[in-house]
């Protein structure tokens, strides 16, 4: 069954108000540069909270400076996974596992493989990469294969990939999945690749992520209670 994760992208106060009310419902809670970077004692309320937080920095540099990052973070704050870019290429990817082993069992986090953003529909990635017609399922299809052989234990994708990723790569390789939504034909700004909810599951996602749709809520609870009643859920 695929977890809930919710997505803290507000300021501490609310972040801190979010939990309480969802306290008995929730568990995984992401974290983004936007409350991290004001706020990143918020992870030492969620431990304290026993939730599971996924920090979402998407990680993306020389191999030893991802893996400095990995291991002090890590060990200052002890979050549930961690993101990075699998773009970053094979040795940064190495130097993030071996940085990963090198931390005692009780705090090594998840690896998850940012492979191509739910920013991007096919046009954009197609004048990205300089070329037309280019198949985002395929080349996230490449990347998660390749995250795998080095070691990763699963990536980002939208929705829209589940189906190819869990096919090649297995159903115990992870899936977190953003973009996604509890209502029909949504529509957003700043993500372009989206699914519902129902069909994310259906299609195997391990984590799915909420953001808005709970947060931006008058009855967060009430939210939450229906991603849990949705019929396919």
């Amino acid at each position: 069954m695929a977890k809930l994760v919710v997505a803290l992208d507000v300021d501490k106060q609310k972040a801190i108000s979010l939990i309480n009310k969802l306290s008995s419902k929730v568990k995984y809670y992401k974290i983004g540069h936007k409350l991290f970077t004001g706020s990143p004692e918020i992870i030492n309320f969620l431990n304290r909270h026993n939730k599971k937080v996924i920090l979402d920095l998407k990680y993306h540099d020389i191999p030893s400076v991802v893996g400095f990052a990995i291991e002090e973070i890590s060990r200052k704050y002890k979050p549930f996974a961690l993101t990075l870019h699998i773009s970053g290429g094979r040795s940064m990817l190495e130097e993030s596992v071996n940085a990963k082993d090198k931390l005692p069992k009780s705090i090594r986090p998840i690896l998850f493989g940012v492979t191509v953003l739910t920013s991007l529909n096919t046009e954009d990635f197609s004048i990205l990469y300089g070329m037309r017609g280019m198949n985002i399922d395929g080349q996230v299809k490449k990347m998660a294969l390749f995250a795998k052989k080095y070691g990763l234990d699963g990536i980002v994708c939208s929705g829209n990939e589940l189906k190819t990723v869990k096919k090649n790569c297995g159903r115990k390789f992870l899936t977190l999945v953003p973009g996604v939504s509890i209502e029909e034909n949504m529509k957003r700004k700043d993500q372009k690749r989206t699914i519902h909810i129902g069909e994310a599951v259906r299609y195997g996602a391990d984590y799915v992520v909420i953001g808005r749709h709970i947060t931006q809520s008058e009855n967060p609870v009430k939210v939450v209670e229906k991603i849990w009643t949705i019929k396919k859920y």
